[in-house]
């Protein structure tokens, strides 16, 4: 057994997390002590307003499993990557898509997954990068900076989601990985029983990422191509929130949040959004008055 601290969880001190020697596990696989969390936050009060303004999110794709990512990332690509995309209002973070998932196995190469902001406000548009490394970066820039304007067909083939992205960070904070990983679960479950766990390209819908900020909200959950993020999620939301994305992309016009009972307090923004913005569009919807953000009669 190996002893894990929780950096973001002093209230229990540690944890313990064992794991057979020589099998990968997933964060969402490990089984730890129930500690005695904190109490989630009364589900009646907004997270509208939480998500720092970002038009852009890349998600590396990780050549180790969340059980073994360390409570604050420290991999040169990945600081070089939050350096330079900052300047261009771009989030990074490691994502975790199986055993073959990460690319190159030589020190700073990785795969990624680059959502960004379109000139469509509805869906964030994806693009997929087979190699990125320190020494590519100006091209990682370049497919932030570059204008995306497609088809709406021509975009959601492209991107044939909807995907979830669960954070299960166990090391940063003992809530996402208990809370997120207990999410995780479930949401293979409810994927799996619908026929959706897996995209046309076999990837799952369902994908465990690196600390996204927010530990009291635990489980956080962003889903794209909407750039939505949630929090304070339980397991009876899931089915509620499948059907609102599913629907949302087959009637783009309607890709509203989620904002009607029972989860609009549980919006905690979007990406292409200022956090004043987030704000108002919660408000908004909650007075009937949305025209100002082009929200108008979607409800």
């Amino acid at each position: 057994m190996s002893q894990v601290r929780a950096g973001g969880c002093p209230f229990v001190g540690t944890t313990r997390c064992g794991r057979p020697t020589g099998r990968h596990y997933t964060v969402a696989h490990l089984l730890p002590a129930r500690q005695t969390l904190p109490p989630r936050p009364p589900r009646s009060i907004s997270l509208a307003g939480t998500v720092p303004y970002h038009t852009s999110y890349l998600l590396i794709h990780a050549r180790d499993p969340p059980s073994e990512w360390p409570s604050t990332f420290t991999n040169q690509l990945y600081l070089d990557c939050k350096r330079r995309l900052k300047e261009h209002h771009g989030l990074v973070n490691f994502c975790w898509l199986g055993e073959q998932a990460g690319g190159d196995r030589s020190e700073d190469a990785y795969s990624a997954t680059l959502w960004k902001e379109s000139n469509s406000h509805e869906i964030c548009h994806r693009v997929e990068l087979p190699l990125i490394s320190t020494r590519s970066l100006g091209m990682v820039v370049e497919s932030v900076d570059r204008n995306i304007s497609l088809p709406r067909d021509e975009d959601m083939a492209a991107s044939s989601g909807p995907y979830f992205y669960v954070c299960t960070h166990q090391k940063r904070d003992c809530r996402c990985g208990i809370r997120g990983g207990d999410l995780f679960r479930c949401f293979q479950k409810e994927l799996d029983i619908r026929g959706m766990l897996f995209d046309h390209n076999g990837k799952s819908r369902v994908v465990e990422v690196g600390h996204v900020g927010g530990h009291k909200n635990a489980p956080n959950l962003l889903i794209f191509p909407h750039g939505d993020w949630y929090g304070n999620l339980e397991s009876k939301d899931l089915p509620k929130l499948i059907d609102h994305y599913v629907r949302s992309l087959e009637d783009i016009p309607t890709s509203l949040p989620l904002l009607n009972e029972p989860n609009r307090f549980q919006w905690r923004g979007r990406l292409g959004m200022t956090q004043q913005e987030q704000s108002d569009v919660f408000h908004g919807l909650e007075s009937g008055v949305t025209d100002a953000l082009g929200f108008s009669g979607l409800l």
